[in-house]
């Protein structure tokens, strides 16, 4: 992703601001290859689905210091290799991540105010904070506060859940 600055400005000193889908950022691959892709210092917000998809059996994609916030649903991954890094997910609708294949990591990073507006969630297993149901998934060193219903689900073999803190101040 490129974004070229007009009048020959500096384009690290400006603000890129695009609608083009419900999501705000997919990134896939048509035939499956290796990615390699780092998305760094990102905010997002007002997405109407998943504000964040990775898909198409992408491999090692970054998010680092990505921000989602008042979206129906944070980030949705389904591809390998995929690290979410120092990243927040806030006031989201329905579920904040979810990782759906394998060797998937959400490092150093807030989950909060998930799926806390009655009659706004999701049906089948939605009011999460952080889903990974693909074998090997790690989550380490997160924040997960305040979600509607469970905070974080390890579904995969070889799953790694480490020195997170889990709060709640739900009223349901």
């Amino acid at each position: 992703m490129y974004f070229e600055a007009p009048h020959s400005a500096d384009p690290n000193t400006g603000v890129a601001e695009a609608v083009v889908r419900e999501s705000a950022l997919e990134v896939f691959t048509a035939d499956g290859t290796d990615a390699s892709l780092v998305f760094d210092d990102i905010a997002i917000k007002y997405a109407s689905t998943h504000a964040v998809i990775i898909a198409n059996n992408n491999r090692n994609v970054v998010l680092r210091r990505v921000t989602v916030s008042d979206s129906q649903q944070g980030i949705a991954v389904v591809a390998d290799d995929v690290d979410v890094v120092e990243s927040e997910i806030t006031r989201t609708l329905g579920t904040g991540i979810v990782f759906g294949l394998n060797r998937d990591r959400l490092l150093r990073s807030r989950v909060t105010d998930i799926a806390v507006e009655p009659g706004y969630g999701e049906s089948v297993w939605g009011y999460m904070g952080i889903r990974a149901y693909g074998d090997g998934a790690v989550v380490q060193h997160c924040v997960i506060d305040n979600i509607g219903y469970i905070g974080l689900v390890l579904d995969g073999a070889n799953s790694l859940a480490e020195e997170n803190f889990v709060s709640t101040r739900s009223p349901f």
